[in-house]
């Protein structure tokens, strides 16, 4: 047998002074009869007065009162076994990395706001896998396919511009390591969300696009952004913006989002795509297309849990506490037989 709360066993221990309470009451209440009158005058006033019944009425109170108290620690007795399963599907962020992501047109920054569209994507998926792959000029994966999305979360916080050491942004590249990282015999449950701005200066990704939704891979992009575009700002080791980015001409270098190719992209793999208005809309309205989709038995677990048996004390405690109100404390009169024939 297993106690769920220990703690309530020590209201065990107020039992005895509810026992020395109702001894120190009946003792001071027959105290206080013999010196209100004499000893045969208070069995002729109290002749309807039952003082076993009283101490019976006590007991069952008492009683009552160790029942609801096993009844609160919740005994628990056998082992009932359930196999609970996870539905849902797997679901890939490519998220850019190149240095044009730290463009402030959308504020904190470009990937500081995909960070926080991340941390508001997981807070809302119930059960789906997750992984990460981080790109620019090369893509690698950053987090696997997991329902840990502590982990995801934490793999999330440490991304910054620069951790691809290849500069550039190659989409394509981005859509084949995701393609690697799903499952390639499965033909549905599979969702890339590629969160970019779209400025591709090297790959085809409409082709590798092609090729994903072949393998039934639907794919979501992100715009982030906006088309008059902002400077790129280079930081020193300490963090501090100490310039912009230029070109080989001394040119300040403006990134603008390029909202066409992305549409293009998720209209070629069965997506849709969203601009980052900063308001988290586009998140709310990607979870809601995840709920319509199709979802698998991503993994079943067995568990073990005591059965719960408190309502057997408990039950027993308040049936004795019925008891209790319909006894009464009166005595039963003493019926006297009297002969019919005299």
């Amino acid at each position: 047998m297993r106690w769920a709360a220990f703690a309530y066993f020590e209201l065990l221990l107020f039992i005895p002074v509810v026992m020395i309470f109702f001894l120190f009451a009946f003792t001071r209440k027959k105290k206080a009869l013999y010196e209100f009158a004499r000893k045969g005058m208070i069995e002729k006033l109290t002749y309807s007065v039952s003082f076993r019944r009283q101490y019976i009425k006590a007991s069952i109170i008492i009683l009552a009162m160790i029942f609801l108290i096993i009844a609160l620690a919740r005994p628990q007795y056998g082992i009932k076994e359930e196999l609970v399963t996870q539905k849902g599907i797997d679901i890939i962020l490519a998220i850019d990395t190149s240095y044009s992501m730290d463009a402030e047109d959308i504020k904190p920054a470009r990937l500081a706001r995909v960070k926080l569209a991340i941390k508001d994507l997981i807070l809302k998926l119930q059960g789906d896998r997750v992984g990460i792959v981080a790109f620019s000029g090369e893509s690698f994966l950053q987090c696997p396919l997991t329902i840990d999305y502590s982990a995801v979360d934490m793999m999330t916080d440490i991304l910054n511009t620069g951790a691809v050491p290849k500069p550039g942004t190659n989409i394509e590249k981005a859509i084949n390591v995701a393609r690697q990282a799903f499952k390639a015999k499965e033909r549905q449950y599979k969702l890339l969300i590629i969160m970019t701005d779209g400025e591709e200066t090297a790959g085809n990704a409409l082709e590798a696009a092609r090729e994903a939704a072949g393998e039934g891979i639907v794919i979501y992009t992100i715009g982030l952004g906006s088309p008059e575009g902002a400077p790129i700002p280079v930081y020193d080791k300490s963090g501090k913006v100490i310039d912009v980015k230029k070109d080989r001409r001394g040119k300040e270098v403006i990134s603008r989002l390029d909202e066409k190719l992305l549409k293009e992209i998720s209209k070629t793999a069965g997506g849709k795509y969203f601009s980052d208005t900063g308001s988290g809309k586009e998140v709310e309205e990607i979870c809601k297309q995840i709920l319509t989709m199709e979802k698998r038995d991503l993994q079943s677990n067995l568990y073990s849990n005591f059965e719960e048996r408190f309502q057997y004390p408990l039950i027993a405690g308040f049936i004795l506490l019925v008891i209790e109100f319909l006894v009464s404390e009166r005595a039963r009169p003493k019926k006297k037989w009297i002969g019919r024939f005299e």
